[in-house]
């Protein structure tokens, strides 16, 4: 694995309540790599829920990370919010109009699992 995976990995681990020490310290990161496996994953949001809890504990700090690529990152969070807010809105009129013609519904994933998921 990659220093650049390895670094997701223990992003996701600490979004998930995982030990700060999972987080590999190092004096550069290539976060350039790091963004884009989170992308090609689909996992940027939850990365960045990990990188805010290093932010927290202050063990990482903004300035590691150029200013450009900060924008993109918080550009991709900006959109997958806004995907989010989308899906709930077309969740709720297709439960309306399924409740209307006596249909039920269950969501089984995206936005239904985003419901167990902390904002």
């Amino acid at each position: 694995m990659t220093d650049s995976g390895s670094i997701v990995l223990a992003l996701l681990r600490l979004c998930t309540g995982g030990p700060l020490e999972v987080f590999p310290r190092r004096d550069t990161y290539d976060w350039n790599e790091v963004l884009d496996i989170c992308v090609r994953n689909g996992i940027v949001a939850l990365a960045w829920d990990g990188m805010q809890r290093l932010y927290d504990e202050r063990i990482f700090d903004a300035g590691q990370m150029p200013q450009p690529l900060m924008d993109e990152w918080t550009s991709w969070i900006m959109s997958t919010e806004q995907d989010w807010r989308l899906m709930k809105l077309q969740a709720d009129r297709l439960a309306k109009f399924f409740s209307a013609h006596g249909i039920p519904m269950m969501v089984l994933k995206g936005y239904g699992t985003s419901l167990d998921w902390p904002e």
